[in-house]
């Protein structure tokens, strides 16, 4: 197969035995199976590469949507697992709108709507956490967590006079190992992971 991709690159200096392929900015459609070929006196020699492509997710944990009564405690926790430096830069969206820090005058009150995010050793799982105190009616509607080149999660929220007292989530995270075994450009930041699969025949 050939492509006009620019973001494949196949990497050879002179008089040096080793071939390499380059992928930029790998996607999740780069998954696959990939053969490096060698001609020889006897016929072609081929060697076969698996290549995973790990996309950090997010995950809000706990139910699909919730019902909750009005002036109750908003309290949803989103986990990124395989994630890189830059999805530690979270944010939680609501009916489209980003949300931000809401902080109250009086020292050390935490304000109405607080967002905090932590890395969790020893796996760095990412971990944000929306707190919403005394939810109106505007509370009502589609929470998102969401990071850069992060798969989003989203749950519905609805306020009601009467309903659960808080929407209440509690943590759970695993971890995932990445190994490289031919040369990739990661500048996209996702886990590559390749593994030989056939030996040379």
């Amino acid at each position: 197969m050939y492509t006009n991709d620019d973001r494949f690159h196949v990497m050879h200096a002179d008089n040096a035995d080793n071939w390499d392929l380059q992928i930029k900015y790998v996607q999740k459609r780069d998954a696959g199976s990939y053969e490096c070929q060698v001609a020889m006196g006897t016929g072609i020699a081929s060697h076969y590469y698996n290549l995973d492509v790990i996309v950090p997710t997010a995950r809000i944990l706990g139910r699909e949507e919730y019902h909750i009564g009005k002036g109750s405690t908003i309290n949803l926790i989103c986990v990124i697992e395989n994630g890189s430096s830059s999805t530690r830069n979270v944010v939680w969206v609501h009916n489209g709108i980003p949300i931000y820090n809401i902080q109250n005058n009086k020292k050390d009150d935490p304000g109405p709507i607080t967002v905090t995010t932590e890395v969790l050793q020893p796996d760095n799982t990412i971990q944000s956490r929306l707190f919403i105190r005394g939810a109106s009616p505007s509370a009502l509607g589609n929470y998102t967590c969401t990071a850069p080149y992060t798969e989003p999660d989203t749950v519905n929220v609805y306020v009601s006079e009467e309903g659960d007292n808080i929407a209440a989530i509690q943590r759970h995270g695993t971890s995932s190992s990445a190994s490289c075994v031919l040369t990739i450009n990661t500048l996209f930041p996702m886990i590559v992971v390749l593994q030989r699969i056939i030996k040379f025949v």
